[in-house]
């Protein structure tokens, strides 16, 4: 009976034995002096090293420098009973030069009077991890400096909402840190957030959570942030999901770039736009900017009005395509002139419409760009043409008087040399004649004439 019992624990014994050496981690016997006994053939891949070659080495022998402190403690504890159990990470030293990362569980095998005589220890090689790790946290490391570096606000946050990066550009666009991995911050770090028309927009409605749900990426879309001292600012979001390697969304990504000073400057347009519209708008003459190529940019209601025409029948066009070629050249040239010079050109223009030829003063300028060169051409213009016709009968009369004057001028002397005979015959009565008296008569006559012709054309016009 005994043999059989013994046989019986025997095979127990060697079937538990097979069992342990078939096992998918590595097992040993830290026996008192720390050395591996009782290695598994697991142990034994693991470590590089033979079960008798284990027997020998002390596990603190074939432990990396770094991490023998540490390992030297904690099993020091689990033999002295200050610690039931360990579970670390650490290096070991395999034959040929190369270290492994180990996961090493261990527990006291205790004997009799609660003694411990040895410690059972588990191995799993985890260097493949461990170097994945490594990677990823090398990577997550040249992320986060990449995203210092950004000009801009930007931060992560989780599946869950939750912040877990945030850079430094975007506490001072907060305006506070915001918590990370905590619940009280999610999705965004502002104190309040507002759509670009002024209604309140909720932190779980914003562009993050519209990424982490659709899976797309939301660029340039317009949000204001509102700090805890009250002030805002208005910002582009540029919203995108963050995937693993299995394409599964585990987080998103935010970058926030300020444009408040380019706000300002839109509303500051705006504003300055609407005043020159408005003022153009009620000018009587024609005013219109063109671009560097002459193509029309504005006109005022005055030059709809004066030809008829929408103003999409002027924008984007050219002179050629709108005047006849004569016109067009006179216009265009006195362009030129402006964007060359960069001076101001006052001239008159000349432009056939359905009334007749139409006489335009034109006033045209140059309008500077951001680099101070001239790109545009303002214009304003009044019709002249009245004003020019009056000046042309004005100067017509004047001609036809200077005409006349000069006429009369030549006529007169003619009859003054006679009477001046007659008057000196006349001083002495002998020589008076009739036909000295009738000739007199004559030429006073053509006087009075001359004179009364002066005076009809001298006289102003009804």
């Amino acid at each position: 009976m005994k043999s059989d019992r013994a046989a019986g624990s025997g095979t127990v014994a060697a079937r538990a034995h097979e069992m342990l050496d078939e096992a998918a981690v590595g097992i040993a016997r830290l026996d008192p002096d720390g050395c591996c006994a009782d290695a598994n053939s697991r142990m034994v891949a693991i470590l590089g090293r033979s079960a008798a070659a284990l027997a020998e080495l002390r596990w603190e022998a074939i432990t990396h420098p770094q991490d023998l402190r540490r390992v030297e403690a904690l099993l020091s504890e689990l033999r002295s009973g200050e610690r039931g159990e360990l579970s670390i990470e650490q290096r070991v030293l395999r034959p040929d030069g190369t270290w492994v990362w180990v996961s090493l569980a261990a527990s006291p095998l205790r004997g009799a009077g609660g003694i411990v005589p040895a410690l059972v220890v588990c191995v799993q090689d985890i260097t493949t991890r461990r170097l994945e790790d490594e990677a990823i946290r090398r990577s997550e490391l040249r992320f986060r400096r990449l995203i210092e570096k950004l000009p801009a606000a930007a931060y992560t946050i989780d599946r869950e909402g939750l912040i877990t990066y945030h850079n430094d550009r975007a506490v001072l666009l907060w305006g506070r840190a915001p918590q990370l991995n905590h619940p009280d911050d999610r999705y965004c770090g502002s104190f309040r957030l507002f759509q670009s028309d002024g209604s309140p927009l909720a932190h779980e409605h914003c562009w993050m959570v519209r990424a982490l749900q659709d899976g797309k990426d939301y660029h340039g879309k317009e949000v204001l942030i509102e700090r805890p001292d009250g002030s805002r600012v208005t910002v582009l979001a540029h919203a995108s999901p963050i995937r693993n390697d299995a394409g599964e969304i585990v987080g998103a990504m935010n970058v926030l770039v300020d444009i408040s000073d380019r706000k300002r400057a839109e509303l500051m347009l705006i504003g300055s736009e609407l005043r020159f519209a408005q003022f153009m708008q009620h000018l009587h003459g024609l005013a219109w900017i063109k671009d560097f190529d002459g193509r029309y940019l504005y006109i005022n209601h005055a030059a709809e009005r004066l030809y008829v025409r929408p103003p999409d029948q002027f924008i984007g066009r050219t002179d050629e395509e709108i005047f006849p070629a004569a016109a067009a050249a006179q216009f265009r040239e006195n362009d030129r002139k402006v964007l060359s010079t960069g001076e101001v050109c006052e001239t008159i223009e000349l432009l056939e419409q359905e009334d007749g030829l139409h006489h335009w003063m034109v006033s045209k300028f140059p309008i500077p760009g951001p680099d101070g060169s001239s790109t545009r051409v303002g214009g304003i213009a009044i019709d002249v043409t009245e004003r020019v016709r009056v000046r042309e009968v004005l100067q017509e009369s004047d001609r036809r008087q200077d005409a006349l004057l000069e006429r009369l001028t030549c006529e007169l002397r003619a009859p003054l040399a006679p009477i001046r005979r007659a008057l000196e015959q006349l001083r002495d009565p002998h020589e008076a004649s009739p036909e000295l008296v009738a000739e007199l008569d004559r030429r006073v006559a053509e006087l009075v004439r001359l004179v009364d012709e002066l005076r009809e054309s001298s006289a102003p016009t009804a």
